[in-house]
């Protein structure tokens, strides 16, 4: 267990977080920084937990978070017509844990959390808006936290829409997954719809930072291109696709004179 640092009464709290500075230097986190891994968590979120307002708690910290390492919570619900491939959640787990960015700790890599919170009943085909989908999560999540829990529902069709999943908002909190959608869709491709779709949740579009997809130079799951089959590697056909965002920018590419051997430069 985590040993508890305890505050004088009036002692200095430069950054507001609810820990003392002295606190802070035993817990190794910063005194002028409420995040010190810029999570969108607290530091003292992420040590203490955080009260909510049904009278129970929560806590990053039983489920492995911690201040000096950047962490992501989803929670999960399905219906009975699609329920969700634990093998394709622990292909986006480890797609983020392979993400590149030291932490304060001194590793690298996001922590993914999906918390699955089992099977719903929803007759009717699954809403894509956050009109249709707050009164779900208002019903099913239990947690009502401060800090942004996203969460996911999987079903086999969404109204009035034909598409293998849907975030409403850029960046979000709520997002669907409708493999069924796609045929012949492979657990990879499951994997990367979802992290897809949770990276619109973080704010990234299929362009990136714009709204253009299929590019051929943009290697990332965001792009239609690469989102169900993943990212070669550079060892050759024979090497495992993987799924990730972007790590690096090209150089713009004239689409008429592409050439094989020298591939996509990188920009700069």
């Amino acid at each position: 267990p985590r040993e508890v640092a305890l505050c004088k009464l009036g002692a200095s709290d430069r950054d507001g977080d609810g820990l003392c500075d002295a606190a802070e230097q035993r817990y190794r986190t910063l005194a002028d920084d409420a995040d010190t891994d810029g999570d969108a968590i607290s530091d003292r979120i992420e040590i203490y937990g955080e009260a909510l307002p049904d009278g129970s708690a929560f806590s990053p910290e039983a489920y492995g978070a911690s201040p000096g390492h950047r962490d992501i919570f989803v929670y999960v619900n399905w219906t009975d017509r699609w329920p969700a491939k634990q093998a394709a959640l622990d292909m986006v787990v480890a797609a983020f844990q392979r993400a590149p960015g030291k932490n304060p700790d001194g590793t690298t890599g996001i922590q993914l959390h999906f918390n699955l919170g089992g099977e719903i009943t929803y007759a009717d085909d699954l809403p894509y808006t956050e009109e249709g989908l707050t009164p779900l999560r208002n019903q099913h999540l239990p947690w009502k936290v401060s800090f942004p829990l996203h969460y996911l529902i999987f079903s086999d069709h969404l109204q009035e829409r034909d598409a293998s999943g849907v975030s409403p908002s850029i960046p979000g909190l709520n997002f669907v997954v409708t493999p069924k959608l796609v045929e012949n869709l492979t657990l990879l491709g499951e994997a990367g719809t979802i992290m897809h779709e949770l990276g619109h949740n973080l704010g990234l579009k299929h362009g990136g930072n714009d709204d253009e997809n299929f590019k051929p130079n943009y290697m990332s799951v965001m792009n239609y291109l690469y989102q169900f089959d993943g990212l070669q590697q550079s060892d050759g056909d024979a090497a495992p696709r993987v799924l990730d965002f972007t790590r690096f920018a090209t150089a713009a590419v004239d689409e008429r004179r592409l050439d094989a051997v020298v591939g996509f430069a990188t920009h700069g």
